[in-house]
């Protein structure tokens, strides 16, 4: 029902009785994102949780607010991907690098998209406590752009990202229109953080100029 809170008694409840799925209605949607985010920093800091439980829990729930993102996208669906950015970036600048190591390569070869993002995320937050240690304003942003660096993914059809080998040149023309597809889709959403933009728009480009959008 509205408004009480769902319990591990009541999960273990539910799934001795066969029950696989929970259905949340549409109007409820925004408040079971915000409910998964606000975990993350449960699970991160949860000292009965080794390793591999914590990094299964938040790839999880950060696939499933990727999900939702890239299907319905919505100022309240990129708020709640932002807030796990904010989250991590803050527990790691209270813990230090063993909050990334718990997350980093937690999909091992999976280069589903969601659990791409998250490491891509992940990354950018090393980087940015490389090259500017201390700077948890700089790490938060750039998590963020990480988590949704792919978003205009979300214009191209399921079989033409998950296509095998080799893709012809149509296909490919249309692969390089998503970094600018995010850009057009965080804009319509009224992000204005240039750092999540400029992460978008040129993920793909190159030092010597022979990457895209722009060469």
């Amino acid at each position: 029902s509205a408004g009480l809170m769902f319990k591990e008694e009541d999960r273990a409840r539910l799934i001795e009785q066969g029950v696989d799925y929970l259905y949340i209605s549409v109007e409820q949607h925004s408040q079971y994102q915000k409910m998964l985010s606000s975990r993350v920093s449960n699970v991160l800091r949860d000292d009965s949780l080794n390793g591999r439980e914590r990094r299964e829990i938040v790839s999880g729930i950060c696939s499933k607010l990727v999900d939702d993102a890239m299907e319905n996208t919505s100022a309240e669906s990129l708020s709640s991907l932002f807030e796990v950015g904010d989250t991590i970036a803050q527990i790691a600048s209270e813990e230090g690098d063993a909050a990334f190591s718990c997350l980093l390569n937690m999909s091992g070869h999976d280069f589903y998209t969601a659990t791409h993002m998250m490491n891509v995320s992940i990354g950018c937050g090393l980087l940015a406590r490389a090259v500017r240690p201390g700077d948890t304003e700089f790490a938060s942003a750039m998590i963020r752009a990480g988590l949704v660096h792919d978003l205009g993914k979300a214009d191209i059809s399921a079989e033409l990202l998950n296509k095998e080998g080799k893709l012809s040149e149509d296909e490919f023309a249309s692969i390089k229109e998503h970094p600018m597809a995010g850009v057009r889709i965080l804009r319509e959403l009224n992000i204005t953080d240039p750092i999540a933009i400029e992460v978008t728009r040129d993920h793909h480009e190159h030092l010597k100029g022979t990457g895209y959008p722009r060469g």
